[in-house]
């Protein structure tokens, strides 16, 4: 569950132990820890969903989260991200719904630093902005070569699960005489009379040959 922020030595302390900050200075540290909010998060509790307008970035300062996109009716795992990692970091710089969500996997404590307080620190501690730029480009390389990867993984699978209910169809039974085009059941067909039965039947007249009718009186 979400709780409110706590004070910013804490931030602080969280922050110098994130190696993507190892570079500021103490004085920007503590800039950062007064623009950043801390939230908590019980494992199970999404952080980011799908189609939402993200907030901000999230870093991770502990636990273990889960980064995931649906595609149809399946859950394509994109990544597992822990402390000292980045979440939602493209709501930064536009606000386009969210292109994944993120659940956590156990119980995680986040530092989030909002669109306009990171638009501020742009302006006031450029050094804090450069910090993050190289972290930012890179998790963003990551999570498209991710999501390529567990698309292509859904393709193929979709496919070989369609092959497969293919060849366990039976074969479609062609009518045959005897057989209902529409139902495929067998009819019952007239008995053919044996030869016994054929040679001692007697012939009607207009069924002899020609030869043997007796000519008309």
């Amino acid at each position: 569950m979400l709780r409110r922020r706590k004070p910013d030595a804490e931030i602080e302390a969280a922050l110098a132990k994130l190696q993507i900050f190892s570079s500021l200075s103490s004085q920007d540290l503590s800039e950062l820890a007064a623009q950043c909010l801390r939230k908590e998060y019980a494992a199970g509790v999404a952080i980011l969903e799908e189609g939402s307008t993200g907030l901000g970035l999230f870093l991770l300062t502990s636990g273990r989260v889960e980064v995931f996109k649906q595609h149809g009716d399946r859950r394509l795992h994109l990544a597992e991200l822990g402390r000292g990692d980045i979440l939602g970091e493209l709501a930064l710089i536009d606000q386009q719904p969210r292109s994944a969500s993120a659940v956590a996997l156990e119980d995680t404590e986040c530092l989030l630093l909002t669109r306009d307080r990171f638009r501020s620190l742009a302006e006031t501690r450029p050094r804090i902005t450069w910090a993050l730029v190289p972290r930012l480009a890179m998790r963003n390389r990551e999570l498209q070569d991710q999501l390529m990867a567990a698309q292509h993984s859904a393709r193929l699978e979709t496919a070989s699960s369609e092959a497969a209910s293919s060849e366990a169809m039976p074969p479609e039974i062609a009518p045959s005489e005897g057989t209902s085009p529409e139902t495929g059941t067998t009819l019952p067909t007239a008995a053919k009379p044996s030869i016994q039965e054929a040679a001692t039947t007697p012939m009607l007249d207009s069924e002899a040959p020609a030869e043997d009718r007796e000519p008309p009186s």
